[in-house]
């Protein structure tokens, strides 16, 4: 399998500001660009809605068709720019007026392409985030040059039937954005090691950092190899680095005991 250069991009969210915010992440794929070369694939994951927060009013207002938008058209020529695959969250609407909009993961290749949207499954009811958005109804799996990737946004991080339907569709990595407050956060290093060791694939989460009138949030984004072996983790503030993935880690680790295989003997 091919090699793969990961950035880890922890950012600040300004509150309900997105055209400030798409500002800052261009700026940020900017630095990436000139202080991180690669001959391999690179790919830079952005928090949760990284474009609003959770601001009400600009969940409202900022909502995307995912076409022909300015800020998809920003987004776009930002993976452009950076050479780069994107992953990050934002409002994508319904496309009808009466009806609420998703908060949705959008994967862009290096070309400009949005090549897979994932529509956050669970929504996490203590925010009322069922309130503002509907839910989506299906898993995601991305067939990339590089890997098979399975696409989640925060709360799912917490149902691991989820991780195991995209592991039984060939998954190899998974993409996670949150916004995942620092009350919780030791919660959040656990699960993060516990969705690679138990799927044997390589886990890329990046969390949020900051604070908005809902939470502080805790940062602390990583890279877990399907072993659970932390590869890299990022503190409290805001900031980027960069790892490069041996991606045939993932088959030796399942040549040396199948997890999903052996699951076969007690279909579920």
């Amino acid at each position: 399998m091919p090699k793969l250069t990961v950035v880890l991009a922890q950012t600040d969210v300004i509150y309900g500001e997105p055209g400030l915010n798409i500002e800052h992440l261009e700026s940020m794929a900017q630095a990436i660009k000139e202080q991180v070369s690669s001959s391999h694939e690179k790919l830079i994951v952005f928090p949760e809605l990284c474009l609003t927060g959770y601001h009400l009013d600009a969940i409202l207002k900022s909502q995307s068709s995912l076409k022909d938008d300015e800020l998809i058209s920003r987004i776009k020529k930002l993976a452009m720019d950076a050479d780069a695959w994107l992953y990050l969250s934002l409002v994508e609407s319904s496309g009808e007026p009466t009806q609420k909009p998703y908060n949705t993961g959008i994967l862009v290749s290096p070309n400009g392409l949005i090549q897979a949207t994932y529509k956050k499954v669970h929504l996490f009811k203590p925010l009322h985030e069922h309130q503002w958005f509907a839910n989506g109804k299906k898993e995601v799996l991305a067939i990339t040059s590089f890997a098979k990737l399975g696409l989640l946004i925060c709360y799912d991080l917490r149902f691991p039937e989820e991780f195991v339907k995209l592991r039984d569709q060939g998954a190899e990595m998974f993409l996670l954005v949150a916004e995942w407050p620092i009350t919780r956060i030791e919660h959040w290093r656990v699960l993060n090691r516990a969705r690679a060791i138990e799927n044997q694939a390589f886990m890329i989460a990046v969390n949020r950092v900051g604070t908005d009138p809902t939470a502080t949030y805790g940062g602390h984004s990583m890279i877990v190899d399907p072993m659970g072996n932390v590869l890299l983790e990022l503190g409290e503030k805001e900031e980027w680095k960069a790892v490069e993935l041996d991606l045939s880690v993932v088959q030796d680790s399942r040549q040396l005991f199948n997890i999903a295989k052996d699951a076969e003997v007690y279909p579920h």
